[in-house]
């Protein structure tokens, strides 16, 4: 079941403008929320400082950053592997966020949100897409 909402997101963000829309959609099925995906969901209860992320939860920020890569997707090399990462970027918040001296803190979220890429994706079978999407996660804070 779970290559089923594999196949539905990749369309999803590939194909749509506003993916973030669709996948909202998606977030609310039985199918959905079965599946190992699910876990995105997690992304809603994720609080993040108000001072760098004014539009609030991290699922808040992924939605607007999944949307954006939509815009840009064509200047990329891999417009799949790029699409994949803005959806999972942040998914290492979810293990990794605690609130410490009065803030928010994701230390390591990137590296974290890595390895549980490799876990998510390489179930499937495209093993350069699981590579190329956890390596764009494991660096996306480096500039």
């Amino acid at each position: 079941m779970d290559i089923e909402i594999f196949n539905q997101l990749e369309k999803i963000l590939i194909n749509e403008k506003e993916p973030s829309v669709a996948i909202s959609g998606m977030m609310k099925t039985e199918k959905f929320n079965k599946s190992d995906f699910s876990i995105i969901r997690k992304l809603e209860d994720i609080p993040q400082e108000k001072k760098y992320h004014p539009e609030g939860n991290v699922w808040n920020h992924t939605k607007m950053v999944v949307d954006m890569g939509a815009k840009i997707k064509n200047l990329s090399d891999d417009a799949r592997s790029f699409m994949w990462a803005t959806l999972l970027h942040d998914i290492g918040k979810i293990p990794t966020t605690k609130f410490i001296n009065g803030r928010y803190r994701s230390y390591n979220h990137d590296t974290e949100g890595a390895e549980m890429v490799y876990k998510l994706l390489n179930k499937y079978g495209y093993t350069e897409l699981t590579e190329d999407v956890g390596e764009l996660v494991r660096y996306h804070m480096h500039h």
